[in-house]
């Protein structure tokens, strides 16, 4: 099992080459991936009329039929605008990694699983989602697949933009970082803060391991780098449930994000407290 990062020009190699676009929207903008396999002859928009794998009504993604081409098969995720759905942007992320996983797994029960794997930062392109938001579900559901699919050997992450492959080495390094050494991540909102240290302190008292910004965040680190890396290393959450934390964004982000790494795993526990 393998999880890479390697140049665009490297995606002869794969079996399978899967990129990410707005629902029902194959425009070939220049410096996109969809716009440089226009320029190699290859029309996502046709290979989508065309799909061997369609699922866009239920799971949002199709597969190609096999390509005479530089790699086997193109599979696209279609996203909804985000720039429309505010409130349900991190919902929309977990079900994207999540739709990742699905496609691979269908395309082995229908006897067409790839062994070589190759894709960009999906979302993370005109989409314009944070990388911090994408990287750790998404390697989660990179070796859940690995790890689950006898025939695939090899998933390698790509991209045009340098910085965003120093970007995302970086994040993949820190992706098993001292976070593993937490018990519990805990999820609050401001409003709470003294409750949530009042927890924190108690269930320290008691030995238990507490994450929790901004005690937990390095000095000089991001937040929207270390929460979803602790977030995707902490096997349980206690969250600290208000009418304030219902409301809160960065509280839904985590619960959702959460959510995810609990279907990849199958094994963390979520811990309202009221």
């Amino acid at each position: 099992m393998d999880l890479s990062v390697a140049k665009i020009t490297d995606w002869q190699l794969n079996d399978l080459l899967v990129c990410s676009a707005f629902k029902g929207d194959y425009a070939a903008f220049p410096g996109t991936l969809i716009g440089n396999l226009s320029k190699e002859g290859i029309s996502v928009e046709s290979e989508a009329e065309h799909a061997e794998i369609d699922c866009r009504k239920l799971k949002n993604y199709w597969v190609s039929q096999p390509l005479n081409n530089k790699f086997g098969r193109l599979g696209c995720i279609e996203l909804l605008d985000l720039n429309n759905r505010t409130d349900e942007q991190v919902k929309t992320l977990c079900k994207l990694f999540s739709t990742f996983y699905d496609m691979l797994v269908n395309m082995e029960q229908l006897g067409i699983a790839p062994s070589k794997v190759i894709l960009p930062v999906l979302g993370s392109g005109n989409q314009n989602i944070e990388l911090c938001y994408i990287i750790p579900p998404l390697i989660n559901q990179c070796m859940r697949a690995l790890a689950e699919i006898e025939c695939l050997e090899k998933i390698t992450f790509c991209d045009y933009d340098i910085e965003k492959v120093k970007k995302l080495v970086s994040m993949l390094e820190s992706t098993d970082n001292i976070n593993k050494n937490s018990d519990v991540f805990i999820s609050y909102c401001s409003a709470q803060r003294e409750y949530a240290d009042c927890l924190r302190k108690m269930l320290t008292e008691r030995g238990v391991k507490c994450w929790m910004a901004p005690y937990s965040i390095p000095t000089g680190s991001s937040y929207q780098t270390e929460i979803p890396s602790a977030l995707s290393n902490t096997p349980n959450v206690l969250l600290v449930l208000s009418k304030e934390a219902e409301t809160s964004r960065w509280v839904q982000k985590e619960w959702c994000k959460k959510s995810d790494f609990v279907r990849c795993k199958g094994k963390s526990d979520m811990l309202p407290s009221r």
